[in-house]
């Protein structure tokens, strides 16, 4: 894929892509190997990921503080 600043990417030989749609509506549903469904892998896990990074962050933090 080439993007063409200003006009959008190329696809293979010189096909353009053409994005239509209302976001909102958009859903990336996914089945993990255990079987376990997820509806929307864009925000599946992102409580977990906040959940460390803000661990780590009071981790850097007393260290700094001490």
């Amino acid at each position: 894929m080439i993007a063409v600043k200003g006009s959008g990417p190329l696809v293979g030989p010189g096909k353009w892509v053409e994005i239509t749609g209302d976001m909102k509506d958009f859903a990336f549903p996914a089945t993990t190997l255990s079987g376990e469904k997820i509806d929307n892998l864009e925000h599946w896990g992102v409580r977990n990921a906040f959940s460390w990074h803000l661990l780590w962050l009071a981790i850097a933090a007393a260290w700094i503080i001490w």
